[in-house]
Order: structure tokens, then sequence, then C-alpha cells
């Protein structure tokens, strides 16, 4: 189930709008999620999506999570992420709108102090992107090889063993 998590926020962080359509990012039924119109569309870095990522899995180790709240558990762990490593925070409501109405802004607020329970206000750690960055820089790499790099990283995210 993490997967699918992971995967869907891959989705809501790179997906692709085409004008005035509101679009569907492709989940199980069980979390099924209907995205918002281009205005509401987030505009992410990725280290924010990294850094969620990192949050769902420390989150998921230390505990269990019902099913029908890891798309809440999600939301939350990016939208921490979010006032880690963005200038611009997107309104919690906008949040929930992506999520088709699922949850509320209330719960997700809740979601958020849980998360900030369990894990102890850990939260910082060295993302793979600044790392990338670093190597590349020391190895006089090109454009092309940073890419591909960047590649297998967003590869890796869908991969438990991987990113942990």
């Amino acid at each position: 189930m993490r997967a699918l998590v992971v995967d869907w926020l891959v989705q809501v962080h790179v997906s692709k709008w085409r004008g005035g359509e509101t679009g569907s990012l492709s989940l199980p039924e069980t979390l099924m999620v209907t995205c918002a119109p281009p205005q509401e569309y987030l505009c992410l870095a990725g280290d924010t999506l990294y850094l969620a990522v990192h949050l769902l899995d420390s989150y998921l180790r230390a505990g269990r999570v019902r099913l029908h709240r890891l798309q809440l558990l999600g939301m939350a762990c990016l939208f921490l992420a979010c006032k880690m490593e963005e200038c611009v925070l997107p309104e919690p409501a906008s949040l929930c709108l992506l999520s088709a109405g699922s949850f509320s802004r209330a719960e997700l607020l809740r979601a958020e102090r849980r998360i900030l329970s369990r894990l102890d206000f850990r939260l910082h750690y060295p993302g793979p992107l600044l790392c990338l960055e670093l190597l590349t820089a020391l190895a006089g790499s090109g454009p092309q090889v940073m890419l591909l790099a960047t590649y297998f990283l967003e590869l890796s995210l869908l991969e438990a063993e991987a990113a942990g």
C-alpha cells in the first residue's frame, strides 16, 4: 500500500494540467482521487517530494495505519514537507481539494500533529537530490548524466528498500 501512496504523491507532484480541465489521478477505487483545477495545482520542488516520502516511510515504520487513512497520511506528509522546503505554502483547503474532499482541513491538521508527535519532530534528513548534485559536480558530469540519475532516483521512490 505504501507504493500506492508514493505513486499518488509523485502524480500530484509532477502531473501536467491541460487548460481548464479537471483530471483524475489513477489510484485503485479505494484511494481514488480527483484533481483540482489548474489554479489549485501545486508547483513543488523536487526535494519536497523526497522529504514527503521520507516522512511517510518514517511514520509507517513507527506504527500501523488503517488503509482508509493512507491518503490522508500521504497528504499530511506532503504538507509537512512543503512547510520545510517551499517558500510559498499551499493552503490546507487546496490539499483537501486534491483529494476530492476525502478528508477535511481539520483532519489534515490533526494528521500533521500525529506525524510530528510520532516522529518526535525529527523531520530533517539529507535529501538524495542534494547528494546527487554534489556528486555530479565533483565528477564534472553533464546535464544528461544528472537527468538520468534523477530518473533513477525517482524510480527508487516506489521501492521501500531503496528509499530507506
